[in-house]
């Protein structure tokens, strides 16, 4: 692993170095400015090295919200995120999300 991040880390000052490709720089510098925590993933085994769990937790809500054609306004943006939110959050711990929303209306 050592070995492909010595590799990058020159691809990238490379890139950053070609004075043609200006509209790379900032991607490259962003790049540069994070490039250590991007590898943090090799030191410590709890942070896992894609952000597959992330895209699965959210894929529903994006098909959800992309077929109901949206809300009809920015207050039904906000209420349907939140709502979501606390549902999905309750899944995860394992609790009842109808029984969190009914408490937190009561």
């Amino acid at each position: 692993m050592q070995e492909i991040k010595s590799k990058m880390l020159n691809y990238l000052n490379n890139i950053y170095n070609i004075p043609e490709v200006e509209h790379a720089h900032r991607v490259v510098k962003n790049l540069l400015k994070s490039f250590e925590m991007i590898w943090n993933f090799t030191k410590n085994n709890e942070i896992e090295p894609t952000n597959n769990f992330a895209e699965r937790q959210i894929k529903h809500h994006v098909k959800y919200r992309k077929n109901s054609f949206f809300t009809w306004s920015y207050r039904g943006d906000r209420f349907l995120e939140r709502i979501k939110s606390v549902y999905s959050t309750a899944k995860l711990q394992n609790l009842n999300p109808i029984k969190i929303l009914q408490q937190q209306l009561i």
